[in-house]
């Protein structure tokens, strides 16, 4: 039994690994963006940076245990999607997740994510805490209250006038939340999020041109603050040591869509 699972799990990350390259296969060519079009640029990035956990109120397992599980998704990039001569209406989101259980309702999230390919470098981690309160007090739903922290960038080459430009994104989050959610049939388990996203974000570019408009400043472009409230709903399958998950969440005037397979220990 113990070779058929990890057979799977393998077998499950050299799918995402597939997938994973094939969709940064290809990356925006920007050019000449301009002062209005930055601030959707950063909000289509920094809520694919979203950290996303796929995960109701409850804890999977009681006292000390842990999840581990891949997710993979689209956020939306609408804004990007206007700039650049190609389709990037959509942008793919992926994550390797642990959840680790603790006594008294207590729970550790962590994400992490890193790509290296060729012309490509993809680097994104977050740490949560989370407090189910409703495993001490005992309510009809169940409650968690979280914060959570995350960085991450993305830096890719692209060809612009006959010249190789370096365009870098980075981002970091601070988001407080709270999370709802009920067990149904055993098996299902809708829940609902609702939260508070602090972000920095920074877009720049190397080489002989830039990527930027005369008319886009500095501050409009480097250390720039987004804040917004975030609603997530979602649906969680629990069968046996397996969970599968399925989330919408709504931010930056974007949608996210992600699924999450996973395992209890």
């Amino acid at each position: 039994m113990f070779n058929s699972l990890k057979e799977i799990k393998l077998m499950t990350l050299f799918i995402f690994t597939l997938i994973i390259h094939n969709s940064y296969g290809s990356v925006p060519s920007f050019n000449n963006i301009s002062s209005t079009q930055i601030e959707g640029i950063l909000k289509d990035f920094a809520s694919n940076f979203f950290p996303s956990t796929g995960s109701p109120a409850s804890n999977g397992v009681k006292d000390f245990g842990a999840e581990v599980s891949l997710s993979a998704g689209l956020s939306n990039a609408e804004n990007i999607n206007s700039t650049v001569s190609e389709s990037f209406s959509n942008l793919p989101k992926f994550g390797a997740n642990i959840i680790v259980s603790l006594p008294k309702g207590f729970g550790l999230e962590a994400i992490g994510l890193s790509l290296n390919t060729e012309g490509l470098q993809y680097k994104f981690n977050s740490l949560g805490i989370g407090w189910t309160f409703t495993d001490i007090f005992k309510f009809p739903l169940d409650l968690k209250i979280k914060t959570q922290y995350s960085r991450g960038h993305i830096r890719f080459n692209q060809e612009l006038s006959g010249n190789k430009i370096a365009v870098q994104y980075e981002n970091s989050s601070l988001i407080f939340g709270a999370t709802i959610s009920k067990k149904a049939f055993i098996i299902f388990e809708p829940f609902y999020s609702i939260g508070h996203i602090d972000s920095t974000n920074t877009l720049s570019s190397a080489g002989a041109t830039s990527i930027f408009d005369v008319s886009v400043s500095t501050s409009s472009k480097s250390d720039v603050k987004l804040k917004d409230i975030y609603q997530t709903i979602g649906m969680r399958i629990n069968a046996y040591v397996f969970n599968l998950s399925f989330e919408k969440t709504e931010v930056f005037n974007n949608s996210i869509y992600l699924a999450k397979i996973g395992m209890y220990y």
